[in-house]
């Protein structure tokens, strides 16, 4: 039922305006591209200013190879590296672009749906009418369609999958396969090192050395090889050396910073923040803070809080968000119509197409910015106010009593749908 309401939401939202291929689409078809045809040199050029991690590349280049399609050549940005084929830009048909988006583009929804349905089962709600409702509301955020047919991220859904299943296991006390999982998940985007700092910080200390160890093995295992093979431009784009580019839609970007000190406050400060209110939740509710309505609260407010500092933001930039809260609301044991109503305005304010809404942004950047970050943190930290009141003295058995109390699901929730 998920995957049909996100086929048509991602029909529906293409509707809207005819574009032939997808922005950014080369930042990840380049090197998966590359990889599937052994040319691991040629992966990351300097001149095509990727910012994708290599993990979904590589991924996505053995799906590449299977199907057939690494005999096609792609649009490459500027010249190839040496030694490297030059691609043609009349090469591939551009009036069928769905040839490249199915083998590729949608390889991230069904780790993202996994990733939902462990959460909702560690948190004590499998097979129940939330393990539905949540995917189905999940696959019509607006966001979410937005990696695919707007701008081509589709390595943020297997990210966000990825996250999920750490989470998941963290929630079940699976201390190393919750860091493999993280781990990858960093592999695969850079937010991810946001969710990973709160697993990192409510894991008891004895344990912490497990997570720590299955995030930094993976790392290895995944990076080192492909770094040596690739170069150095796959270092670049995992530390995102391109990601924040200049602009003026955001409260940080509109400071004027230039260089390091742009991507300390824009990388940074997020990181920090979601330290300090982990370790505040940390210290409030003592160790009710890994039960699965706080991690999943502390980890919307870490994904929130990147948005608080960006210095550019894009439709798809809210698709990891928008997951989050609904994740949160299902460990609570009911989505919220406050939820419903953030995922609506975010895709208002930055729709995937449809040039009408997409004005308003235009006209009204930072004001559309704050209202959708400020709002959407609120929402996340929500659950962390609320349990704050009892202090230390809330056990771990309360927490979900207390989120089953009727004054904070019924009367608004969509639960009885």
């Amino acid at each position: 039922m998920a995957t049909v309401l996100l086929m048509a939401s991602i029909l529906a939202w293409d509707s809207f305006y005819w574009q032939q291929m997808p922005g950014d689409f080369n930042e990840s078809a380049i090197p998966a591209f590359a990889m599937a045809r052994g040319e691991f040199h040629c992966a990351y050029p300097t001149a095509n200013q990727s910012s994708v991690p290599p993990l979904y590349p590589m991924v996505a280049a053995s799906v590449i190879a299977l199907t057939g399609l690494s005999n096609m050549k792609i649009p490459e940005s500027g010249a190839a590296a040496r030694g490297c084929p030059s691609s043609e830009v009349g090469a591939i048909d551009w009036h069928s672009p769905v040839l490249l988006l199915w083998p590729i583009g949608l390889l991230g929804w069904p780790v993202l749906l996994a990733g939902f349905v462990l959460v909702v089962r560690a948190s004590g709600w499998g097979r129940t009418k939330l393990e539905v409702l949540g995917p189905c509301l999940m696959a019509c955020i607006p966001a979410l369609a937005g990696t695919l047919i707007n701008y081509f991220h589709p390595e943020d859904l297997f990210a966000m999958g990825l996250i999920l299943g750490a989470l998941a296991a963290h929630l079940r006390r699976r201390w190393f396969a919750a860091g493999v999982l993280i781990g990858l998940a960093c592999c695969a985007k850079q937010y991810a090192v946001l969710a990973a700092l709160p697993l990192l910080v409510v894991t008891p200390s004895r344990d912490r050395w497990r997570l720590l160890l299955g995030a930094v093995g993976i790392g290895a295992i995944v990076i080192v090889p492909l770094g040596i093979a690739t170069g150095r431009g796959m270092f670049d784009a995992l530390l995102g050396t391109n990601a924040t580019p200049v602009g003026s839609a955001t409260v940080v970007a509109r400071l004027g910073l230039q260089g390091a000190a742009r991507t300390v406050v824009s990388r940074c400060c997020p990181l920090i923040l979601a330290a300090i209110v982990t370790l505040w939740a940390q210290s409030r509710i003592k160790t009710a803070v890994r039960q699965p309505v706080v991690l999943t609260a502390l980890l919307a407010t870490s994904l929130a809080l990147r948005l608080v500092f960006e210095v550019n933001t894009f439709d798809y930039y809210l698709m990891a968000l928008s997951v989050a809260l609904i994740v949160a609301d299902v460990a609570a044991g009911s989505i919220r119509l406050e939820t419903i109503a953030w995922i609506l305005a975010a895709g208002t304010l930055y729709p995937p197409k449809f040039e009408p809404l997409v004005l308003v942004v235009d006209k009204f950047p930072v004001p559309a910015q704050m209202l959708v970050a400020l709002s959407g943190l609120a929402l996340a930290m929500r659950p962390l106010f609320r349990l704050s009141h009892y202090g230390s003295a809330v056990s771990e058995t309360a927490v979900e009593a207390i989120f089953r109390a009727k004054d904070y699901g019924d009367s608004t929730s969509v639960t009885s749908f």
